[in-house]
């Protein structure tokens, strides 16, 4: 059975719009989260980013015929793919590919905020706004 990478966001769609829905619209004011609340954002973002990611790596593979595309960083060569991806869609001429690059690039470094930062200023914004890009890459993709 080959993986579904979209279900990644399925899942966590789901259940930290609960979540978001919970928390509400504060406007300007920032509500305090609880630690378990901010961990499941983060989570969240790490998730969408790899059901984005993996679904562009996929795709380059599946329909483009880059052969290389293959795995995800199980060895130094395939951790550069994090950088590559992004970069390959960059140079293709489709517009919607060019974006889906920019976007994954975005994506990334959120993760990586999401995954290493002791503070992440802005978690909930940030986190609607990572479910925006990724849904926008997964649905151009297919």
């Amino acid at each position: 059975m080959i993986f579904d990478w979209t279900e990644y966001y399925s899942i966590v769609e789901d259940s930290t719009q609960d979540l978001l829905d919970r928390l509400g619209d504060h406007g300007k004011s920032v509500p305090v989260l609880k630690m378990k609340d901010a961990a499941r954002l983060r989570s969240c973002i790490s998730r969408v980013y790899y059901s984005a990611f993996c679904s562009s790596r996929n795709y380059l593979r599946d329909e483009l015929g880059y052969s290389e595309m293959s795995g995800c960083g199980q060895n130094s060569e395939k951790l550069n793919l994090h950088r590559q991806i992004p970069e390959i869609l960059g140079h293709e001429t489709s517009r919607d590919l060019k974006k889906i690059g920019i976007n994954l690039k975005t994506l990334r470094d959120y993760r990586n905020k999401a995954d290493y930062e002791d503070t992440f200023p802005g978690l909930i914004k940030e986190t609607k706004y990572c479910l925006r890009l990724s849904k926008t890459i997964i649905s151009t993709i297919n």
